[in-house]
């Protein structure tokens, strides 16, 4: 649990205001009354709606092959998918319907758990177990009993298994239990009284005699190494803090939304963001239909937080990009899937007269081109109005 829970809580402190959700597969077996986990592996995500955990087929392709790759994994041997794991940073904890598609496609077994923890600033981290009750049916609304995950840093110090955490010649010491004194047992998932007879918790087979516990390498001075190395990161640290910069960590999202407003797009990102008030430049590259279009974003039109889009085809792809000199610290992407654009009905040329003279011809020319040079000052005419009338709409920092 304490291993979960700090993956749990490196997402939250990827990015700003919840951070992002993340998730993992649990490995470990059961009989009639209890499910032990033993192991777990992480469930990558792309993140392609945003923070939280929401799987793309990208995604649930992936989790069938971590499924398959673990079935032959040798560290797992003796162990099952007993169900899986995720966090939630916004909501509090319970299962959404797309969570209960991805219990029933992987998780269809009757014993089979979801467990899914919740972190906020205020009450740190818990947790809830959600099994299926009698007739199949699994209570999404709210876990039957949510506990509290206390850190516990200890308990990383126990003897190892063959977790995604360890490394080294180690990970063979899988199944000893823990070291006596140990401040960290094994969270058990205990059922309602009168639900299912209550037994004790099955034993851990006994580790083989012929295996040794890995000593430490000696005589090499880590502590010494670590008290160095702590006088020079924390006035490091304290340095990049003052000058108001942060470790570029790769791009965030920047809460990108695409909504069709009076037959136009709006694009719109969340100007608030750290990583967005800090570019220097963006991009916006569209994917309408057949057409590919890209518009350059100064520092000031990143700040603006929205630009206005008349879209052809009734599906676009918006990509937004935002740079801090040459460093890509914002990425994201929407789709759009909209009705189909009616266009206007083309309007007939008119039937030129039978013989028309060099000086009349010439002078038709002339006012087509002034009609269409004027039809394009009046549709970028348009186009200012509607862009000053939502920034009046966003209230008093508006660029002037």
């Amino acid at each position: 649990m304490e291993e979960l829970r700090v993956m749990a809580e490196e997402g939250f402190q990827k990015i700003p205001h919840g951070g992002i959700e993340v998730g993992a597969l649990l490995f470990g077996n059961h009989d009639q009354d209890a499910v032990r986990v033993l192991e777990w592996r992480p469930i990558q995500c792309e993140h392609a709606r945003g923070p939280g955990f929401v799987l793309s087929p990208k995604d649930l392709t992936g989790m069938e092959a971590l499924l398959a790759t673990c079935a032959s994994a040798p560290e797992l041997r003796g162990l099952e998918p007993v169900g899986w794991f995720h966090t939630h940073t916004r909501s509090k904890i319970f299962l959404s319907a797309e969570d209960l598609k991805i219990h029933e496609r992987f998780f269809p077994e009757p014993w089979q758990i979801s467990l899914v923890m919740r972190l906020s600033k205020e009450n740190g981290a818990s947790a809830g177990f959600f099994v299926r009750e009698e007739g199949g049916a699994i209570r999404a609304e709210s876990s039957l009993h949510e506990f509290p995950v206390a850190p516990d840093p200890a308990a990383l110090t126990a003897p190892t298994r063959m977790t995604a955490l360890r490394k080294g010649p180690q990970r063979r010491d899988r199944r000893r239990p823990a070291q006596a004194g140990s401040s960290a047992p094994a969270p058990t998932l205990v059922p309602p009284p009168g639900r299912i007879p209550q037994r004790e918790p099955v034993a851990a087979p006994p580790e083989p005699a012929d295996l040794p516990p890995v000593p430490e390498p000696p005589g090499f001075p880590w502590k010494t190494i670590a008290v160095f190395a702590a006088l020079i990161a924390v006035p490091a640290g304290l340095l990049w803090y003052l000058l108001g910069t942060s470790a570029p960590s790769g791009p965030v999202p920047a809460a990108l939304r695409v909504e069709e407003v009076a037959s136009e797009l709006a694009i719109t990102w969340d100007r608030n963001l750290p990583a967005v008030r800090k570019a220097t430049r963006g991009n916006i590259y569209i994917a309408d239909g057949a057409a590919k279009r890209s518009l350059d974003l100064d520092q000031d039109d990143v700040r603006e937080g929205s630009v206005v889009y008349r879209r052809q085809a009734e599906n676009v792809e918006v990509r937004i990009e935002m740079f801090l000199g040459d460093v890509m610290t914002v990425r994201d992407i929407k789709r759009f899937v909209g009705q189909p654009v009616k266009k206007p009905a083309p309007v007939p040329e008119p039937k030129p007269a039978a013989e028309v003279s060099p000086e009349l011809q010439e002078e038709i020319d002339r006012l087509r081109r002034a009609i269409s040079d004027e039809n394009a000052d009046r549709q970028n005419l348009d186009l200012q109005i509607r862009r000053a009338d939502a920034q009046l709409k966003r209230g008093p920092n508006v660029r002037k």
